[in-house]
């Protein structure tokens, strides 16, 4: 989950129902736990598929998050390859994103690990919101247009965030989310950021496959204060159909309108919830 915090299965002793506990302490920016308490109260919930908040508690210093428990995660459904559920899971998750993103929220981490699944069919549910942002939260050190870059997970990091931009939108996991679900159709991650999880590394990875981007092919670049200070070796894009070799037309479709440089085209919630691979 990220930072300093640890998850447990137990039971709960009224219920017996089992649950996860989120155990976190001493985080640091951007991670909060009070926060994504906050957001879980107010967001979580079947209907929204966005994991539920049962209660909370302060131990000996520690700040527990308590939620329901669920046996799966989208990895572990990528592991054994490519499942005829990933259309139905994936519009779970992009109305959550929907509902998220309405509320004024940026998830900042979607990744595989943080959709959590009943069952391999689903229904799914998203989690970890400790590194959300969200506009009517208190936010001292983290004001709109300064926001932490220093977000989201290896190869699912959009490469605005690589260069400095510190004003970015929800857009940012528009990026993330079709680079999941193009490595659950492919097989294999999108990007590489190497073992060592560099920037330099994704940067390279990415502008290999979508091709090196210039101030023509991407106006908002000129805004990130890091872009123009490096020279990059010039890579052609790659067709679509050769990085994601076997991936449907329709799903190829929808990641291409998700993982593009400018922020300003990348498809939003409502418009992936309308794509057909997800009907």
């Amino acid at each position: 989950m990220g930072g300093s915090s640890t998850i447990f299965k137990s039971r709960d002793p009224a219920s017996k129902e089992l649950v996860a506990l989120k155990v976190t302490s001493n985080w640091v920016q951007p991670h909060d736990a009070h926060r994504e308490s906050r957001l879980l109260k107010r967001l979580g919930g079947d209907e929204t598929h966005i994991l539920t908040i049962l209660e909370t508690e302060t131990l000996r210093g520690e700040f527990i998050l308590v939620f329901p428990y669920y046996p799966l995660t989208l990895v572990d459904i990528m592991e054994k390859g490519r499942s005829s559920h990933l259309p139905r899971i994936f519009r779970q998750v992009a109305k959550a994103l929907s509902f998220v993103h309405a509320n004024g929220v940026i998830h900042r981490d979607i990744k595989p690990g943080n959709i959590l699944l009943k069952s391999e069919e689903g229904p799914a549910f998203l989690c970890d919101f400790g590194t959300a942002w969200a506009m009517d939260d208190h936010h001292p050190d983290e004001k709109a247009d300064h926001k932490v870059i220093e977000i989201g997970t290896t190869c699912y990091r959009p490469p605005e965030t690589l260069f400095g931009f510190r004003e970015y939108g929800t857009e940012v996991d528009i990026w993330a989310f079709g680079c999941v679900i193009a490595e659950a159709e492919n097989g294999a991650p999108l990007f590489e950021a190497g073992e060592l999880g560099t920037d330099l590394r994704l940067i390279l990875s990415i502008f290999q496959s979508l091709g090196t981007p210039t101030l023509n092919t991407w106006p908002e670049a000129n805004r990130f204060p890091d872009f123009s200070k490096m020279l990059f070796n010039e890579f052609p894009s790659q067709p679509w159909q050769t990085l994601l070799p076997n991936v449907s037309s329709e799903a190829l479709n929808l990641v291409e309108n998700m993982v593009t440089y400018s922020q300003q085209k990348r498809f939003s919630a409502d418009q992936i919830l309308k794509h057909p691979y997800l009907m």
